[in-house]
């Protein structure tokens, strides 16, 4: 049995952020925003794809890093890409999340995987 998959969209511009950088980017605790829901996402035991657009964002080990490279036309073409990518490997289900949410817990991920 697979594992669930958690997708986290972070293919956006991030317009509204006011930083010096990308938003997904940005410093928190000493790592990028992004960095962080990948691990609560992981920390729950699921398997992560994350769809990427505009951001440059470093590999992490064991994550799947899928470009929309339709990311400018809105968050409906990033879930298209992971319904594809889902359909590919036989998944009819998945969780989805936002990558500039770093706050949700490997808990939360679980129960929402779950339910």
């Amino acid at each position: 049995m697979q594992r669930p998959v958690a997708v986290l969209l972070a293919a956006g511009g991030g317009t509204r952020f006011q930083g010096t950088t990308h938003k997904l980017l940005a410093p928190l605790q000493g790592r990028p925003v992004y960095r962080w829901a990948i691990e609560h996402a992981l920390e729950a035991d699921l398997e992560v794809w994350v769809i990427t657009g505009c951001a440059e964002l470093e590999p992490v080990d064991t994550v799947e890093f899928l470009h929309n490279e339709n990311w400018a036309s809105g968050q409906a073409s990033s879930l298209q890409r992971a319904v594809t990518h889902a359909r590919e490997r036989g998944l009819d289900a998945f969780t989805v999340g936002l990558a500039d949410q770093p706050f949700i817990t490997p808990l939360a991920w679980r129960r929402v995987s779950a339910s």
